[in-house]
C-alpha cells in the first residue's frame, strides 16, 4: 500500500507540474503591449534624436577640416579666417544647429582654441523635451614641429 500511495503522489505531482508549465506557455497581453510601447518609445527618440548626433558628427568633421587647412599653411591662419572658413564649411554642409557667431575662437600664447558648445532641443512629446548638449573644440596651434 505504501507504494502505490507513493505512485499516486509522484503521479498527481507530475500531472500538477505538467498542467503548470502548458498554463504558463506564453506572454501575456499586458506584457504584450508593454513590450509594444516600450519598442515605439524607443524608436520615437531614435529617430528624433539621431539627426542631431549627425549634425555634430558634422561640426566636428568642420572643425577637423578647418585643422587640417591650418595645418598645411605655410603661415596660421588669423582670426576671422578661421570664422569665415567654418562659416563656409557650415554653410555647404547645411548645418543648421548653430551658427559660426556661436563658435567661441580663444587666443592662448600657442594656439587658438575653437570650441563649439551648444544643445539642441527636441520635442519627444507633448511637453515632453530630450536636451542635448554637445562639446566640440579643436586647437590650431601658431607653431609647427616638422
Amino acid at each position: 500500500m505504501s507504494n502505490q500511495y507513493l505512485r499516486q503522489q509522484a503521479e498527481q505531482s507530475q500531472r500538477f507540474l505538467s498542467a503548470r508549465f502548458y498554463r504558463q506557455a506564453g506572454m501575456s497581453s499586458i506584457g504584450l503591449v508593454t513590450s509594444i510601447a516600450l519598442g515605439l518609445l524607443l524608436l520615437t527618440c531614435t529617430l528624433k534624436m539621431l539627426p542631431a548626433y549627425i549634425q555634430n558628427w558634422n561640426v566636428q568633421s568642420v572643425l577637423d577640416s578647418v585643422l587640417t587647412e591650418h595645418l598645411e599653411r605655410a603661415t596660421p591662419l588669423t582670426k576671422a579666417e578661421i570664422r569665415s572658413r567654418i562659416n563656409k564649411r557650415l554653410n555647404i554642409n547645411q548645418i543648421t544647429v548653430l551658427t559660426s557667431k556661436q563658435i567661441d575662437i580663444e587666443k592662448t600664447a600657442e594656439a587658438y582654441t575653437v570650441i563649439a558648445d551648444y544643445e539642441v532641443r527636441e520635442s519627444l512629446f507633448s511637453n515632453i523635451d530630450v536636451v542635448m548638449k554637445f562639446d566640440n573644440s579643436v586647437s590650431l596651434p601658431f607653431s609647427r614641429q616638422k
